[in-house]
């Protein structure tokens, strides 16, 4: 590996906890220090605990990152990484440029449907029969 006065070396876990390690590697990776990142991440246990948060570093510095996503693919948490990379790819396909979850907070404010465009049929589905809760409904086997 490169020298030791690369911040890339000194933050190593355990000198920092992994997130403090992410940090570390969103504001000094560079184009340059991918090979480095490359031989960092045969470290299994690394790999695993920050390799799912590398992949929207490593996405812009492609095709130069190809060997740490592939490093991240073959050592990586695979749920982690498999969840991260469709969050990824959901928010490049979003057409309004809104992420999935923009959208489905849009929704939720909204009540998940237009109230304007289908008048009294849904509603009266959602509206609470007139027995139900209603005592003097009760019509049960006299004791």
């Amino acid at each position: 590996m490169a020298s030791d006065d690369n911040p890339l070396i000194k933050a190593l876990p355990p000198a920092v906890d992994y997130l403090s390690y992410l940090t570390i590697l969103e504001y000094n990776l560079t184009l340059e220090q991918l090979p480095l990142l490359h031989d960092i991440l045969q470290d299994t246990t690394l790999t695993a605990n920050i390799g799912w948060d590398l992949v929207h570093l490593l996405l812009p510095l492609l095709p130069e990152s190809q060997s740490c996503l592939q490093d991240v693919a073959r050592l990586g948490n695979p749920r982690e990484v498999i969840l991260k990379v469709t969050e990824l790819l959901e928010a490049l396909n979003a057409p309004d440029g809104n992420t999935v979850e923009d959208d489905e907070k849009n929704e939720d404010q909204v009540g998940g449907r237009d109230s304007q465009e289908r008048p009294d049929e849904e509603d009266a589905s959602l509206t609470v029969p007139k027995h139900v809760g209603d005592s003097t409904a009760r019509e049960g086997p006299s004791r």
